[in-house]
């Protein structure tokens, strides 16, 4: 009913051109944001470095493994953005107006990269994972295990690179209907309601590259995977606020605060790939060098796809703003933001470590060109064909949810005509 009133008094102006008893005046801002963002989580440990002198190097839990990525929060760093808004006040009994704004915060992307040569004094790397079937584990029970393990091993082996690359962008647009319903002769308040879209879009991927060395004792080999997790939130809620300013001569100062509900539509979506020329520790394969299997590690068939959901959430914005008017048109202004918004799924949440070696892509690829194997625990370093699928289908889409905010500092143009 706001926004209905607003227009219709809009549209009475326009069209019966009163201007004098109708006037309106436009407003244009442009801000610079240099923000920043809540770290992005990764609670789960990518890489380890291993002791061969464990009886499963890597693994988790092992008295000399280590862990050396994942299993820590990203920081993003400070992010360059823009604001561009538009507004008018329409005077007709009381000063009533609409403001609308878009922002963005363009994608930024944090990288990090592990490499270990193969050669003799080089680092042992694993892949660990949590085996709910036993069969990669120790003692046959399901437990720690781990996926890869290039390093110099007992002298010349594998060398490995592995990368892990996320990527974060957001933007917003809201647009408000305003009611002034106090004005003193120094400071004025302001109600608002209005509508309010918030995109949060974040990508991860973990990608890792391992190759027996020609001088290696081992036979020749590879094995290559990726794994890709993308999450994308988008908010729509109706929004209420104040707003205060303060002003006197050339300086001022305006404050806000602003809340917002509403549905958060989530896309999770996870694939991986993978490349061997004869499997891992565990599975072995053949002929399969040319082939891309449709898994990596922490991405399998069972979690592979685009998975949908909603849920509510609430976003909050409060902000405060020194300005300076150069003439009766233009002022700058220097503030400060901050923005936080709930139920948002970040990609480093969704990651599943605990996996069914039987229901992974290597396990097809194994199956079909070796043969079934027996249901039996694998020897570490003793690779077998893969059995029948069996157990739970693990990896599975985790679906967390957790809080979102970004912060910072706020250099603005406004201009009046």
């Amino acid at each position: 009913m706001l926004f209905l009133y607003l227009f219709q008094i809009h549209f009475n102006c326009l069209s019966s051109l009163e201007f004098d008893d109708c006037p309106i005046q436009w407003r244009m801002e442009t801000d610079y944001l240099f923000w920043t963002v809540k770290k992005s989580p990764l609670p789960e440990p990518l890489l380890t470095i291993a002791s061969l002198s464990d009886p499963l190097p890597g693994a988790l839990g092992q008295p000399g493994t280590k862990r050396l990525l994942g299993n820590r929060k990203i920081d993003m760093g400070w992010q360059n953005g823009f604001l561009i808004g538009l507004g008018a006040w329409i005077e007709k009994g009381r000063w009533m107006g609409f403001e609308s704004n878009f922002f963005l915060l363009p994608r930024k992307s944090q990288k990090q990269s592990v490499h270990t040569s193969g050669e003799p004094g080089s680092l042992n790397i694993a892949v660990p994972i949590f085996d709910v079937t036993g069969l990669w584990g120790l003692n046959g029970v399901p437990g720690e295990a781990i996926f890869i393990l290039p390093g110099p091993l007992f002298g010349p082996g594998f060398e490995g690179r592995f990368s892990l690359k996320i990527s974060s962008r957001l933007q917003g647009v809201e647009l408000n209907a305003i009611i002034n319903f106090a004005n003193l002769s120094t400071i004025s308040f302001d109600f608002l309601g209005g509508f309010r879209w918030l995109q949060l879009r974040e990508s991860l991927s973990f990608a890792g590259q391992t190759a027996a060395l020609p001088n290696s004792s081992i036979a020749e080999g590879f094995y290559n995977f990726r794994d890709g997790l993308l999450t994308n939130n988008n908010f729509f809620g109706a929004q209420i606020g104040l707003k205060a300013c303060y002003s006197r001569e050339k300086f001022g100062l305006m404050s806000f605060a602003k809340v917002a509900a509403g549905p958060m539509n989530q896309n999770i979506r996870i694939r991986g790939t993978s490349r061997t020329s004869d499997g891992n520790l565990f599975y072995s394969t053949k002929n399969t060098a040319n082939r891309f299997l449709s898994g990596g590690i922490f991405a399998q068939p069972t979690n592979h796809g685009l998975q949908r959901q909603s849920c509510f959430a609430a976003a909050f914005e409060a902000g405060t703003k020194l300005f300076f008017r150069l003439t009766e048109s233009f002022e700058i202004g220097l503030g400060y933001n901050f923005l936080g918004v709930t139920s948002i799924a970040r990609p480093g949440d969704q990651i599943d470590r605990k996996i069914n070696p039987t229901r992974t892509a290597l396990a097809e690829a194994s199956r079909e060109s070796v043969g079934i194997g027996p249901t039996v625990p694998v020897l570490f370093g003793s690779s077998a064909a893969a059995p029948l699928p069996f157990g739970s289908k693990r990896p599975k889409v985790k679906r967390c949810l957790s809080n979102f905010w970004v912060q910072g500092l706020t250099i603005s143009l406004d201009l009046k005509f």
